[in-house]
């Protein structure tokens, strides 16, 4: 039996595109934001999924909050993954295209194209890494 896929032809020409129902649900969770006000980068970065480490199931969950730097070497360039103090691709240095995950996504069946936040309030106690709150000011305000 095959994964039921969703498009939908629109009269005078177009399409929009499959989507694949998936029935994955992730835990609740404490929003991070401090405010309504806020700017993202939503449907704008593919993360990473060869770059995310998988649980025991099988699932390469990245929860919202985690903060995502460009990946700037190595064959995952133009993507996304968490910040990474000590690797050598990108994700160890927190630029102006740096940002925080706006949901929980999973990679376990590939790159996942999601929203970050890349300017806004939020609560400093859930989101993460603290060590780079520095070179996030002035774009994001930590409450």
């Amino acid at each position: 039996m095959s994964t039921p896929t969703y498009s939908t032809h629109i009269a005078g020409g177009g399409w929009i595109p499959s989507l694949k129902k998936t029935s994955q649900g992730l835990t609740a969770e404490a929003a991070f934001l401090a405010s309504e006000k806020f700017t993202v980068k939503r449907g704008g970065i593919t993360l990473a999924a060869a770059s995310i480490t998988a649980d025991g199931n099988g699932n390469k969950v990245v929860k919202r909050g985690t903060l995502m730097c460009l990946i700037t070497s190595g064959g995952q360039v133009g993507k996304y993954a968490p910040f990474n103090s000590g690797a050598s691709d990108g994700t160890q240095t927190v630029s102006d295209t740096s940002g925080y995950l706006l949901e929980s996504m999973n990679c376990r069946d590939g790159d996942v194209v999601c929203g970050m936040v890349l300017q806004g309030a939020v609560l400093k106690s859930r989101v993460t890494p603290s060590s780079t709150f520095a070179a996030l000011q002035g774009r994001i305000v930590f409450e």
